[in-house]
């Protein structure tokens, strides 16, 4: 059976203007995010702020020069005031993680391919998968590899992700699960709650401690 790890790849945060999320990164840690680019196909935009260690912040948004309006775009509409969304984790067999997930009687979507037009005009691929359990919700990451181009590349990546904090009132075992299919972070918390919520600190030199 192939060996999965999993690593944080990105966690994003949802606003309903762009800027507006923007400059709440920027006002906490004195660092603006890049222009990302647009995903034609959900009506979002996005601005990415590199971490260390190949991870990054994802600034998400609907792109109000488009007409689609998905299900994301939607939710991110949602926010008044721009917040933690949802997580992502990296894998490098994303079709070997979806057997284990189904072996692990986790309903699971087909694997998608999505792609993005960066600000220099270049085409970023990815493929995604989602579980599709209602009993995590958000909670739950999606799962991500990428094609031969990782978006913290190009990024400044002097700020460093501290802290990751997943409230649920099933956290307990929605760690095993994670743990069971390979997840291998040590800075990521499981809180029993009775709602979700996600929050992270992030650090940058020079500057203090920043949640979201």
């Amino acid at each position: 059976m192939t060996n999965i790890s999993l690593e944080i790849d990105h966690l994003l945060l949802a606003a309903h203007n762009l800027q507006d999320g923007i400059n709440a990164v920027s006002d906490k840690l004195n660092v603006t995010a890049s222009p990302g680019g647009k995903h034609p196909n959900q009506g979002t935009e996005n601005a990415l702020l590199g971490l260390q260690g190949q991870k990054y912040l994802e600034i998400i948004a609907g792109d109000k020069t488009s007409d689609i309006h998905s299900n994301i775009r939607q939710e991110c509409e949602k926010f008044i005031t721009p917040g933690m969304y949802w997580w992502a984790l990296r894998c490098s067999d994303i079709s070997a993680l979806r057997d284990k997930l189904i072996e692990q009687n986790i309903p699971c979507s087909d694997i998608q391919d999505g792609s993005r037009i960066d600000t220099d005009g270049n085409e970023i691929t990815w493929k995604l998968l989602f579980a599709e359990s209602d009993l995590y919700g958000k909670a739950m990451p999606f799962f991500i590899q990428w094609g031969n181009h990782h978006p913290s590349n190009n990024q400044d990546c002097n700020t460093a992700l501290k802290e990751v904090r997943i409230s649920h009132p099933l956290a307990s075992d929605l760690l095993e699960l994670l743990l069971g299919i390979g997840l291998r972070e040590d800075n990521v918390h499981f809180i029993e709650a009775s709602e979700f919520s996600l929050s992270i600190d992030m650090e940058r030199e020079n500057n203090p401690p920043a949640t979201f």
